[in-house]
């Protein structure tokens, strides 16, 4: 063997007909990886001799070393390492370290521990220059730890296995520390790798991949796998059948590139299944292609650089919430609908939920959703969106059944005097508008004011002692809604009937197109704020030139008196009452002044003693132009304020 070992060969203990630490032989020796305890003796190597070989060995015996690699060897007492600087690599295949090995604070070229059997093992504080490799069929039993190792390669767990129980325990704790390391390249725990217990990476920083393709994690604690304030270069994959049986927490984890979750299954029925709170994802999150979670999965002030993809995922949790968005900043789309995409010939199928949906005080870029596929409950108190996609925005009743969804949940939950949150309302309102549906938009707030007032009145009918006077009341309520619903949708059925679309189509157009041309021609749109003025100013002139055809009339006194405009309000009525002479009211009378007059009855809510006391005669004066010049008045002084003041803002270019 240390003939071997000086040629730098890889030395195998185990003759052609004994049984090895491999795979496909684990099911013959009766429980599983002990087949070593079959060994013979020639087999076995101790320990001292073991560390020997790499620590002191080279001075002795080596020349240039190529390292230690040993095969089907059986480690007889603790592999002691620990401090130990080994400047060549050292390879352990198949072996079994049943006494536990250590190598804290060691420094290694290489450590290959592929296929062996190691019964606690701590690395902690471990440097190797190239890969730690622990895969192809690696188990480790009881305590593991690489705490704080620093890896120049990659950690290559891949095919391993990490119990963290020994055989006279009855439950595993942590099966693998590995808290605040620093891995240059990539962490594989792929190809079926497997653990019963905790992960623990917490704290960690990957120059490359973390990628648990195919993995099975399962705990009997809350756990599996922790990456909590973790940072990982590029991409986090839990895909491809990756199981866990208990809580993926990654809270506060910085992901370079994105997560992939598609095909995993997150199952932890009395909790939640995948934990992503406060993390960051400059790529993009994909939850979808066969993702499964059971139990709630949770995103909360989470951000995501490239949009949330939930197609043909399952959100399972009819007890609680099943996805939680809390918070979470979406630059691009939440997607859980499909156009029919295939892949593979296989088409892609929208979101699945059961369990309520929480977005609230969330912000998404644009919702691309299909509102048949969201639960009974969503949360929307607070969620920003920019948009909702031209192809999925369905019709205006679905999407205010959509936001009913949120005040469900505070209905059924029996919050006292709760009325309607009116910012989802709001919200979808301002979306509407933004992508061209006016009136739309009306609809929205006309069912967020009706859904309130209900609510309000449903309130104070609650705060009624009397249980019988309350079912009255309830059902009287109730009739009238009936009533309503009928007769709005007798109205419905009358819009629809070709004719009366058409005349109202017609109206609707000519009344529009009316108000945006004397909008335009008096307010310029909300861009030029003092043409209103010009156009107050030119109205009181005009209507000073109309009303200045005033003759005193028939208390001039003329023999033959001119046709007249104006004529005294009070006068006959003075002179009939108090019985006093012409002349004499005549002389109090205030006199008639045309612009003031004109500007009299234009502005609103001003008296200047002139239309109390004057007003035309019979005539075209009377009956059409001054309600004209009243009603100019209202619109232009209205628009004037406002222009001026700022309560109508005209859109930003």
């Amino acid at each position: 063997m240390l003939r071997g070992v000086a040629l730098g060969e890889e030395v195998c203990l185990a003759s052609n007909n004994e049984t090895k630490l491999h795979w496909n032989t684990a099911s013959q020796c009766g429980s599983s990886w002990e087949c070593w305890k079959t060994w013979n003796s020639r087999r076995d190597i101790r320990a001292i001799v073991l560390r020997w070989l790499c620590v002191s060995a080279h001075e002795a015996i080596f020349t240039e070393p190529s390292g230690v690699a040993l095969r089907d060897a059986r480690i007889h007492g603790i592999l002691d390492l620990d401090g130990a600087n080994v400047a060549f690599r050292v390879g352990l295949f198949g072996c079994a370290i049943p006494d536990g090995f250590r190598a804290i604070s060691a420094h290694f070229a290489r450590l290959s521990l592929d296929g062996s059997y190691l019964m606690n093992f701590d690395f902690s504080g471990i440097t190797v220059r190239d890969d730690l490799s622990l895969r192809n069929g690696f188990q480790s039993f009881g305590f593991a730890s690489i705490r704080g190792a620093t890896i120049e390669g990659n950690l290559d767990c891949s095919g391993g296995q990490f119990h963290g129980i020994a055989k006279h325990q009855t439950s595993a704790k942590i099966s693998l520390r590995a808290d605040q390391i620093r891995v240059r390249e990539s962490v594989f725990l792929n190809d079926k790798f497997h653990s019963t217990g905790e992960l623990h990476f917490m704290n960690s920083r990957i120059s490359g991949n973390f990628e648990c393709s195919t993995a099975k994690l399962i705990s009997k604690n809350i756990y599996t796998l922790d990456l909590s304030n973790s940072h990982i270069e590029h991409r986090l994959l839990l895909d491809q059948g990756f199981y866990s049986n208990g809580t993926v927490k990654l809270l506060n984890v910085s992901i370079g590139g994105g997560l992939d979750c598609r095909g995993g299954i997150f199952e932890n029925t009395n909790g939640c299944a995948l934990d992503m709170s406060q993390s960051t994802m400059r790529g993009n999150v994909l939850l979808s292609l066969g993702f499964t979670s059971k139990g709630e999965t949770r995103i909360s002030g989470a951000t995501i650089g490239s949009g949330l993809d939930c197609r043909g995922g399952k959100f399972l949790n009819p007890d609680g919430n099943c996805l939680v968005l809390e918070g979470a900043r979406i630059s691009g789309a939440l997607i859980t609908v499909s156009k029919g995409t295939k892949i593979a010939n296989n088409i892609i199928e929208s979101a699945e939920f059961a369990g309520a949906v929480s977005l609230r005080f969330s912000q998404i870029d644009l919702l691309f959703d299909d509102l048949s596929t969201w639960p009974r409950v969503v949360l929307l108190t607070g969620c920003i969106y920019e948009a909702i996609d031209p192809g999925f925005m369905g019709t205006v009743a679905d999407r205010i059944e959509w936001l009913s969804k949120s005040d469900r949940f505070y209905i059924e939950h029996g919050v006292q005097d709760y009325l309607p949150d009116p910012q989802p309302y709001k919200q979808l309102a301002k979306v509407l508008r933004s992508q061209g549906h006016e009136e739309d938009a009306r609809l929205v707030m006309r069912a967020c004011a009706r859904s309130r007032a209900i609510a309000r009145f449903n309130n104070q009918i609650e705060k009624i002692n009397s249980p019988i006077l309350n079912k009255r009341i309830a059902q009287l309520f109730r009739f009238v809604q009936w009533c309503l619903s009928i007769l709005s949708q007798i109205l419905e059925f009358a819009i629809k009937l070709p004719l009366i679309r058409q005349f109202i189509s017609l109206m609707t157009w000519v009344l529009r197109g009316g108000l945006r041309v004397g909008y335009g021609a008096i307010a310029g749109h909300g861009y030029n704020r003092w043409r209103p003025f010009a156009w107050m100013v030119g109205l009181i002139l005009l209507g000073g030139f109309v009303f200045s055809g005033y003759r005193t009339g028939e208390f001039s006194g003329e023999a033959n008196p001119k046709p007249t405009v104006m004529q005294q309000t009070q006068a006959r009525a003075l002179v009939d009452v108090v019985k006093k002479t012409e002349d004499e009211w005549l002389e109090s009378y205030p006199a008639f002044r045309p612009l003031t007059y004109s500007a009299d009855a234009f502005l609103p809510l001003v008296n200047l003693h002139q239309e109390s006391y004057w007003t035309p005669k019979d005539g075209w004066v009377k009956r059409l132009y001054l309600p004209f010049h009243i009603l100019a008045g209202w619109v232009v002084t209205t628009l004037a304020a406002v222009s001026v003041t700022g309560l109508v803002r005209h859109e930003k270019e």
